[in-house]
């Protein structure tokens, strides 16, 4: 009886945390840190780095130099199938995690690439065609949906990005925090 008195002020006393907003996790496994990586482009020697021109759904992601900006950084947030055995990958944007609305890397039709609210369709979906490696890993450029590259139409810096039936220039993970 003693025993039975003394579960039940600890299950009392459990809830009441929870309610309270304090939280008490019972047997529940550490959460891992999310890691943010910067996209590399490495088809010329600028090394520049995928960012998003916005934190808004609908904005075109663009190729800019490394400023460590939470809109040129991005976390791996789901490993799917590419519907060819080969996993996809689906890449959300950190500075829109950190705001609570997330928002994934998206051909929005067969020539753009913006940044749209996660839905997990296949136009955000990305797999990477070959076995090609290198510092940090290659990042996935084919999209699952239209089966186009990741591209760059121009050589300037800040262009948008398109989307293109040959690969160009690879993409590689750069692991930032």
């Amino acid at each position: 009886m003693f025993e039975s008195r003394r579960l039940r002020r600890a299950a009392a006393f459990a809830a009441a945390m929870c309610v309270a907003g304090t939280g008490v996790a019972l047997a529940s496994p550490a959460q891992a840190a999310t890691v943010y990586k910067e996209l590399e482009y490495r088809g010329n020697a600028s090394k520049l780095v995928l960012t998003a021109q916005a934190n808004f759904n609908g904005s075109f992601v663009v190729l800019r130099s490394d400023l460590n900006s939470a809109l040129g950084q991005w976390a791996q947030t789901a490993t799917v199938s590419s519907g060819g055995g080969q996993p996809a990958f689906i890449y959300t944007l950190r500075a829109s995690l950190e705001t609570g609305s997330p928002l994934c890397l998206t051909a929005k039709n067969t020539v753009d690439v913006v940044v749209a609210a996660c839905n997990n369709t296949d136009s955000q979906k990305w797999f990477h065609p070959t076995a090609v490696s290198g510092p940090g890993g290659a990042l996935p450029t084919k999209n699952v949906a239209n089966l186009r590259h990741l591209a760059q139409p121009n050589s300037s810096q800040a262009s948008a990005l398109s989307l293109s039936v040959p690969i160009g220039g690879h993409f590689w993970a750069k692991r930032t925090a």
